[in-house]
């Protein structure tokens, strides 16, 4: 069998002949892939979805529609405040971009967008025990387990450019929103 005809080899013929129905074939589904993905929900919406969700999350391109919100008016940062059985108090911090190298904001943006969209917010108090329950096994060691965690909310509002409306406290806030007490399973 000759793998080589006139100078160029039968492999790199029929890839030149290829490429461009795959690589199209390709882009599109991509784009139609992200387009699907990031559209409100629609009636054949979670059908359509299925098709997609391996691609789209094993690449890291979940993001939903909730990625456009509304500007929210404050800036805001979640801590816990871990109990150990020593006594001592350990303050731990959930991501906070501003205090990143640019890798890390790359690598830690999913889990600030969680706890600042989902820990964060009432109407998701049904993550709090589960995200107690990550806090402690983090910051477990095998001499020193933690007891209780309470998640801390701090603030400060966002000024409106002078003339669009009233000032807002100046300053720094902070609200302990909900306490959990850990159970021995939580840290195996």
């Amino acid at each position: 069998m000759n793998l080589i005809k006139n100078g160029t080899s039968i492999l790199a013929s029929k890839w030149r002949r290829f490429r461009f129905p795959i690589i199209s074939i390709f882009i599109f589904y991509h784009t139609a892939a992200l387009i699907l993905w990031n559209c409100p929900p629609f009636p054949l919406y979670s059908n359509m979805v299925s098709l997609i969700r391996p691609y789209v999350c094993y690449f890291g391109f979940w993001n939903q529609w909730k990625m456009f919100s509304h500007p929210k008016i404050f800036n805001i940062h979640l801590t816990a405040n871990v109990s150990m059985q020593d006594g001592t108090i350990i303050n731990w911090n959930f991501p906070r971009m501003e205090t990143l190298d640019v890798v890390s904001r790359t690598q830690k943006e999913p889990y600030r967008k969680w706890a600042h969209e989902y820990v964060n917010e009432e109407t998701y108090k049904f993550v709090w025990p589960e995200a107690c329950k990550f806090i402690a096994r983090k910051i477990q060691t095998k001499e020193n387990k933690p007891i209780k965690i309470e998640l801390v909310r701090h603030w400060t509002w966002i000024q409106p450019p002078a003339g669009f409306g009233e000032a807002l406290p100046e300053g720094e806030f902070h609200y302990a929103y909900y306490t959990y007490d850990v159970k021995p399973e939580d840290i195996l």
